[in-house]
């Protein structure tokens, strides 16, 4: 919708997530933010899938109100993104993993 493809380099923002293993019951607070002071971006997209097969799993809560969910495949809030092109040093969200567990890794992009 923006007109630009995904990046394939690295990056000068981090995803910092507050657990390494969850479990079904657990919310994950996952925080992005500049590498460096000072870095801002305006415009973020985050999907929680599985590393093999890419399938989108788990949901998504806003934590304040610089981004919001959406829904990607037709599910409800299993995306965040921005809700401006305003600066933004961090925003945080919350992933609620799927009731089932995954016998993959889970990887947040």
């Amino acid at each position: 919708r923006h007109g630009v493809s995904s990046q394939q380099c690295s990056s000068k923002y981090l995803i910092e997530s507050d657990k390494l293993q969850y479990h079904t019951s657990d919310t994950v607070r996952i925080t992005v933010r500049g590498s460096t002071n000072g870095d801002t971006f305006r415009g973020i997209l985050l999907v929680a899938k599985t590393k093999t097969n890419q399938q989108i799993i788990g949901t998504w809560s806003v934590v304040g109100s610089d981004i919001k969910t959406l829904n990607c495949g037709g599910i409800d809030n299993t995306g965040i993104t921005h809700n401006s092109p305003s600066d933004k040093l961090s925003i945080e969200a919350l992933w609620h993993p799927p009731s089932a567990i995954i016998e993959d890794s889970i990887v947040i992009k």
